[in-house]
C-alpha cells in the first residue's frame, strides 16, 4: 500500500472512531513506524510501505482507534524540550504544567535558589526541566511509585542530568531542606467528568479526596519544615482551585501568596514564601 494511502485511511478510521487530533495523531504514529520526521511522509507519499510495516501500523491505529493516548503508544512524550519516557505508571505531561516550570527557573534565578525538591515526580518531567537549565543546582524528586521512578530515572540517565531520586510518600523520606519545592500533586476532584478521558493514565497520580485539595493541603501544610528561609512553595492545581489554594496557603503563614495563569489564560499555579529558619 502506498504511504499517502495507507496515512488516509488510517485518518479515515480514527476520525470515524471520535479522535479529533485524527489527522496529527496517524502522523506521529507513522512516523514512529517507519522512524522518520514528518517531513518525510510528505516527500516520499508515493512510496510503499512493507508488509510488516503495514502491520505494525494498523496495530498502533487500533491502540489509538480505543481512545489510548499517542504517548503511551509510542513511548514517549516532548516537554519543555525534553524527549520523555512515558508509561501507564507516569502521567503524560502536559503543555499546563510548563507554567510550573517557567516560575521555577524565574524565582531560582531572581532569588539564587541553590536546592530544588519536586514532589510526585513521576516521569520526572519538572525536576529535569529545571534541572536542565539550572545545571549547578542540586536537585531531588520523589514519588511513591516505584514503577515511576524508574521511569523518571531512565529519563535523567538519558539526557545526562543528575537528580537525586528517593522513594517517598510527599516528605516521609526527606531529611534536608531546600529553596525551592515545587509538585503537580493530584488535584482532581472524585467522580469528576474530565477523569472519563484520562482513564489511561494513574488514577493515583490525578485524583484526590477532599474536592481534589487533600495533597495539596499535606504539601503545604508539610513544606514549612522543609524550606529554607525565605525559600518558595510552588503547586500546579486546577483551573478552578486558585482561592482555595490561596487561602491553604495564607492559613500556614506563607507570604506573597499569588497565583499564575497558564497558556490558556486559566489559573495553574499557586506560590508563596516561607519567612523562617528550617526546623530541621
Amino acid at each position: 500500500m502506498l504511504l499517502k494511502d495507507c496515512l488516509a485511511q488510517a485518518i479515515l478510521s480514527l476520525k470515524n472512531s471520535g479522535i479529533t487530533s485524527a489527522n496529527l495523531d496517524a502522523r506521529v504514529l507513522l512516523c514512529h513506524v517507519l522512524n522518520c520526521q514528518n517531513s518525510y511522509l510528505y516527500a516520499h507519499d508515493t512510496d510503499s510501505l512493507t508488509q510488516d510495516q503495514l502491520t505494525t501500523y494498523k496495530a498502533l491505529i487500533t491502540e489509538r482507534q480505543a481512545h489510548k493516548p499517542v504517548a503511551y503508544i509510542i513511548g514517549h512524550k516532548e516537554f519543555y524540550g525534553l524527549d520523555l519516557k512515558v508509561n501507564s505508571h507516569t502521567l503524560i505531561p502536559r503543555p499546563d504544567t510548563e507554567t510550573l516550570v517557567d516560575f521555577a527557573l524565574s524565582v531560582a534565578n531572581s532569588h539564587h535558589y541553590q536546592s530544588i525538591l519536586d514532589l510526585g515526580t513521576g516521569s520526572g518531567a519538572i525536576i529535569l526541566a529545571i534541572k536542565k537549565y539550572l545545571p549547578n543546582a542540586y536537585c531531588m524528586a520523589l514519588d511513591q511509585s516505584h514503577q515511576a521512578l524508574a521511569i523518571a530515572c531512565t529519563n535523567a540517565k538519558n539526557l545526562a542530568l543528575d537528580v537525586d531520586f528517593i522513594h517517598s510518600f510527599w516528605f516521609d523520606r526527606v531529611d534536608r531542606c531546600f529553596d525551592l519545592i515545587v509538585s503537580n500533586p493530584p488535584y482532581i476532584k472524585e467522580h469528576d467528568e474530565h477523569l472519563k478521558a484520562l482513564n489511561y493514565e494513574p488514577q493515583s497520580a490525578l485524583v484526590a479526596k477532599d474536592n481534589g485539595l487533600e495533597n495539596i493541603k499535606i504539601i503545604v501544610k508539610d513544606a514549612c519544615k522543609y524550606l529554607n528561609q525565605g525559600g518558595c512553595l510552588a503547586i500546579e492545581h486546577g483551573f478552578d482551585q486558585a482561592i482555595s489554594c490561596q487561602q491553604i496557603f495564607k492559613a500556614h503563614n506563607y507570604t506573597n501568596v499569588q497565583t499564575i495563569k497558564d497558556y490558556q489564560g486559566n489559573d495553574r499555579v499557586t506560590y508563596g514564601f516561607m519567612e523562617h529558619i528550617c526546623k530541621q
